[in-house]
């Protein structure tokens, strides 16, 4: 309970997938007694984000795009061997990569108790990370608001700001975009001969 306590204290503000990682794996070794650890994501290249402690490479392989143990690893909420214990990172059906863990520092296997801890692990870290994309979605909606802005500023200053006194005739014009900015233009102006002119 203090662990996971501190995972969500630890995890609150940060903002970059790998510091997630890297911060559940660290804590989840030092509580499990894990002798290595990894965070591996689906969507990135490389796929191993973290690898900290004793990790065997044949592990690392195996957890690897087109490795024996990836396929299982995704395909169950926890993977426990002698050796190595697999959880995924998962929220609201979304796989966003696996946290592992090898060998005990002791030599004992990896038990349900250690599974289950690690899937709670596995479930804050997925939290974190589905807020990091929201706060990411978040930023880019404000980005594309505000160069609309500026596009709707630089459209509204290539207009006329006020209609032109022309002897015997009301001129009047308005320019209202059903969006932030549209391509609609006019202008006056006067010609050489004393006509007006208007686009």
């Amino acid at each position: 309970i203090n662990l996971l306590y501190d995972i969500g204290r630890a995890l609150a503000g940060v903002f970059d997938v790998d510091a997630i990682g890297r911060t559940v794996v660290d804590r989840a070794m030092a509580v499990i007694r894990a002798e290595g650890g990894l965070f591996v994501r689906l969507d990135g290249d490389p796929p191993v984000r973290y690898r900290t402690g004793d990790v065997p490479d044949a592990i690392v392989e195996q957890l690897a795009p087109g490795g024996s143990l990836l396929g299982r690893a995704v395909a169950a909420p926890v993977t426990i061997m002698k050796p190595l214990l697999v959880v995924r990172v998962q929220t609201d059906g979304q796989t966003f990569g696996l946290l592992a863990l090898a060998g005990k520092r002791d030599g004992s296997a990896f038990t349900a108790g250690d599974g289950r801890l690690l899937q709670a692990l596995g479930e804050q870290a997925a939290t974190a990370i589905h807020t990091e994309r929201l706060v990411r979605e978040l930023r880019e909606s404000e980005r594309i608001r505000s160069e609309f802005e500026i596009a709707r500023q630089v459209q509204r200053s290539l207009l006329p700001s006020e209609s032109p006194r022309v002897l015997g005739v009301d001129i009047t014009a308005t320019c209202q975009p059903s969006g932030h900015v549209g391509g609609d233009y006019f202008d006056f102006f006067s010609l050489h001969d004393g006509r007006f002119g208007l686009i």
